[in-house]
């Protein structure tokens, strides 16, 4: 037995202490109440003085941001998109860092990525921000291509949930 570090008592594992499932749990509830705002209810585009640019990919509004400390990518996908309303753990997608982003506005469904991860340099050389050995710099140009990448992803997503939805109406007839 050890001792939990949440508690102090002695548990054989961190699963058996009460009070750290007591507040796993209302953690979780936060969460789902926070995803839920963010999906279920319309939202003002949040950062639309920081865009630095804006276009269609593959038929999808894209937007590249400045976040607050690094260049971000997104795609918007429109009310039955198999993306749409969905947090962004939920979507199956390769982009770099993953999916960072999801909120529905009234136009549609935005879901999007940072390029501020371990390994990224996202500062400048002349302010010293970024990690002490700056990795992959990323330029506006870089994030447009990720964006793109992206979209193209969604692009094939709704194409693959279009087949599968003709397929399961073919085989109800």
């Amino acid at each position: 037995m050890r001792t939990c570090p949440f508690c102090h008592e002695n548990h054989d594992v961190m699963i058996d202490c009460e009070p750290m499932k007591k507040s796993l749990a209302r953690m979780r509830a936060k969460m789902d109440a926070y995803k839920k705002e963010k999906l279920d209810e319309e939202h003002e585009w949040p950062i639309q003085e920081h865009v630095v640019k804006l276009w269609k990919a593959h038929g999808f509004p894209c937007a590249v941001c400045r976040g607050m400390v690094a260049l971000c990518g997104y795609v918007q996908v429109p009310k039955g998109h198999p993306a749409y309303g969905k947090w962004y753990d939920d979507v199956d997608v390769d982009v770099h860092g993953g999916l960072t982003f999801a909120q529905r506005t009234k136009d549609g469904h935005w879901l999007g990525f940072d390029c501020g991860h371990f390994g990224d340099w996202w500062g400048t050389v002349e302010n010293g921000h970024g990690f002490e050995h700056p990795g992959k710099i990323w330029t506006v140009e870089d994030v447009v291509q990720e964006t793109e990448n992206l979209a193209r992803q969604f692009a094939e997503m709704a194409v693959a949930g279009a087949n599968d939805t003709r397929k399961e109406s073919q085989d109800g007839q």
